[in-house]
């Protein structure tokens, strides 16, 4: 017992001394509450870190940017300078003279080191004095020097990393081949970037592009995905963040476990996958490839073949220009028009589609089917278990017509040119000597076919 009471009186004397020099320190205004930085909004950090050092390099005959903060929490801005590379660091306290980054310039490389990782603990630290701190890096680099860059790689432990908009634009006779920018939980924002390879990668932090050209590789853990406009071809993938871009004259790429995708304008390709999450996609150049688990699909304008996948999902499609496969497991399937081939499967889901031109298949269980055929220009197959099926075609249309249900009814406008069985759950019959074959069957449904 005696024991105990003294564990006990040393706990607690512990406990108050702490609570005292925690007091000392707000006192003196040397704590500061950790929070998440935004350069937007004006985070603690612009309000409360101050500039520490500032340290200038010639850039002359540098073809290579490496600057190395992966054992640090700083943010890392880009700013355009003058005629030499300038390095200002700013932090919440008085740092030591082992936290300040190193610069080294060898063939051609130019390297910039800041290793905290002795001292820090994400974005805070306990460091001697019961302080916790944080800070980011200005790094202004003259213009022409940028636009003579060969590759250009920035890595950041869990800071921001902010580029801008650079006077002197990337011409012809640039050379930067490759941007590679890696943060471990922080956020990115470029404002422009050209390059032949574009690398962006971060765990749990935001990007966002706002011009890029050049191919691009964009991956997060789960954070959000932002382009306004990209030229190049373009690879996103995160686990559970959104995906929006706006513009993308290239193939696109998109990918996440359960964020939505916000799709504009891509001008070639595009494959869309998601788990549970929403896609959603304005135009296509090319073709389509959109898979989703339980969200819903939807696409407006497709100028080559469109293929979709859902599990729960309903799906909403335009104009397709070519092919159009779609299948659902109990999603519903709307179509609007097709110029090529439509192949579309559902278990329970209704089935919609018009503007049919070329071969149709069309498969429900227990939804029903209604399709408008603008022009009789292939066979037509459709099949459903309890689901009505509803047709229309133009008047003057040539076919061989066949028609059986179990249980259900037979109605078409050329009632007078097929033959009925008994019961009249059978139809077939010659309409104006076509070619195309129009077949029906279902089990206890009813088979309408009007005029369009």
């Amino acid at each position: 017992m005696k024991k105990l009471k003294i564990a006990l009186i040393v706990i607690l004397s512990c406990l108050a001394i702490m609570l005292l020099v925690g007091t000392i320190q707000v006192i003196n205004g040397n704590w500061q509450m950790p929070g998440t930085p935004s350069w937007d909004r004006g985070g603690w950090l612009q309000e409360n870190a101050r500039l520490r050092r500032t340290t200038e390099q010639d850039m002359t005959d540098v073809s290579q940017l490496v600057i190395d903060c992966s054992d640090s929490p700083f943010d890392i801005i880009f700013e355009e300078g003058g005629d030499l590379l300038v390095v200002e660091e700013y932090c919440t306290r008085e740092m030591e003279e082992e936290e300040f980054a190193g610069l080294s310039v060898s063939d051609g490389s130019l390297h910039l080191v800041q290793n905290l990782h002795t001292q820090t603990s994400g974005f805070f630290s306990f460091h001697g004095n019961f302080s916790y701190f944080g800070g980011y890096m200005k790094i202004r680099v003259p213009a022409e020097a940028y636009a003579a860059l060969t590759r250009m790689k920035v890595s950041t432990g869990s800071g921001d990393i902010r580029m801008p908009a650079w006077t002197a634009e990337s011409g012809p006779g640039t050379t930067l081949r490759q941007v590679d920018f890696t943060s471990g939980s922080g956020n990115m924002r470029i404002d422009s970037v050209k390059a032949g390879e574009i690398l962006l990668s971060t765990g749990s932090g935001d990007v966002s592009v706002t011009q890029a050209q050049g191919d691009m590789k964009i991956g997060t853990g789960s954070g959000d995905v932002y382009l306004d406009s990209a030229k190049g071809d373009v690879e996103v993938s995160t686990g559970s963040g959104n995906i929006m871009a706006e513009e993308v004259d290239g193939s696109l790429i998109a990918e996440t476990a359960s964020g939505n995708h916000r799709i504009g304008n891509v001008t070639g390709n595009a494959q869309m996958r998601s788990s549970s999450g929403d896609q959603i996609l304005n135009a296509a150049g090319g073709s389509v490839k959109m898979i989703s688990g339980s969200g819903d699909l939807t696409a407006t304008e497709v100028s080559g073949s469109l293929e979709t996948s859902s599990s729960s999902g309903a799906q909403r499609i335009g104009t397709v220009r070519s092919n159009v496969i779609m299948e659902s497991r109990s999603g519903d399937q709307i179509l609007t028009a097709a110029g090529g081939e439509v192949k579309m499967h559902s278990s329970s889901g209704m089935l919609r589609a018009a503007g049919l031109s070329k071969k149709t298949d069309l498969q429900s269980t227990s939804g029903d089917i209604v399709a408008g055929i603008e022009i009789l220009g292939g066979d037509m197959a459709i099949s459903s278990v309890s689901g009505d099926v509803q047709i229309t075609l133009p008047e003057d249309s040539a076919f061989q017509f066949s028609a059986v249900t179990s249980s259900g009814s037979i109605r078409t406008f050329f009632d007078d040119r097929l033959t009925f069985n008994g019961r009249e759950t059978e139809a077939q019959g010659d309409v104006g000597n076509g070619s195309c074959r129009i077949d029906i069957r279902t089990q206890s449904a009813d088979v309408t076919v009007g005029r369009s």
